[in-house]
């Protein structure tokens, strides 16, 4: 079975202070906050994002999570 990722002290911090910059607008010109709930725990998750566009596609980037 796989690991299971946590967040960094560090990785939470940024995602702590991008989320509200990106949700007044501040953080950048296509940055933007996705928020999911949890399915079990009905928790809702606040994650900073970029949106990348290229020859036409879009992409949603998470820049701050762990990279494969």
């Amino acid at each position: 079975m796989a690991r299971t990722y946590h967040l960094g002290r560090t990785r939470r911090l940024v995602n702590a202070v991008m989320a509200p910059l990106a949700g007044v607008g501040l953080a950048g010109r296509h940055t933007y906050v996705l928020t999911v709930v949890g399915r079990r725990s009905g928790t809702r998750y606040s994650i900073p994002v970029i949106l990348v566009e290229e020859r036409g596609e879009r992409w949603l980037v998470s820049p701050y999570g762990e990279v494969a």
